[in-house]
């Protein structure tokens, strides 16, 4: 049975997008303290800013009491458990409910290397001491679909089973897809000219 309820984010590409905002960031600093030599020196790291938002930062499946919230990158989708139908990988988690399959961005299907407990590159598992009070770090996003599974089970259970699934866009993401196109429409325009 499930204990607390969670937010589920792909660790890759918030480590990604980190590090795109990171060098993003020094590339406008170091424009903005040298001098403009061209205009590219800010659109481009302000263009890669909106894509690592999109992509990176702003994915998540959070887990609620009364529905689970699927933040993909231009869309949110909540859906509520009692809707909730089944869960399972392709190559990503897919949720089935009220009639449709909702794709999670942000929880990527578990890789060979979670499933059969082998080594990482920087230790991994092999070289770690397990405890029983901890939950089991090869695991990942093994269980996801399963713990969807059970909270639907568990709190959809007294509610009713046609339960609207919401879709709509996201505001915030259309905000940096439109500054990310403007930077680029600039960007070309003064290239061109």
């Amino acid at each position: 049975m499930v204990d607390a309820l969670l937010s589920h984010r792909s660790s890759a590409g918030q480590f990604g997008a980190v590090v795109v905002v990171i060098v993003a960031v020094l590339g406008l600093l170091s424009a903005l303290l040298q001098g403009f030599s061209g205009i590219g020196f800010v659109l481009v790291p302000i263009i890669a800013l909106c894509v690592a938002y999109v992509f990176g930062l702003r994915p998540v499946v959070h887990e609620t009491a009364d529905a689970l919230e699927v933040r993909n990158p231009m869309r949110t989708i909540v859906v509520p458990w009692g809707a909730v139908t089944d869960a399972f990988f392709v190559d990503v988690l897919v949720v089935q409910a009220a009639g449709t399959e909702i794709r999670c961005f942000s929880v990527p299907k578990p890789t060979w290397r979670s499933r059969s407990g082998g080594s990482t590159f920087l230790g991994g598992v092999a070289g770690r001491i397990r405890t029983p009070d901890l939950p089991d770090p090869t695991a990942g996003h093994a269980n996801v679909a399963s713990r969807v599974l059970d909270l639907a089970a568990r709190f959809g259970s007294g509610r009713a089973k046609s339960g609207q699934v919401e879709q709509r866009w996201a505001p915030d993401s259309l905000a940096a897809v439109g500054i990310g196109v403007v930077a680029l429409v600039i960007g070309v325009a003064a290239w061109l000219l």
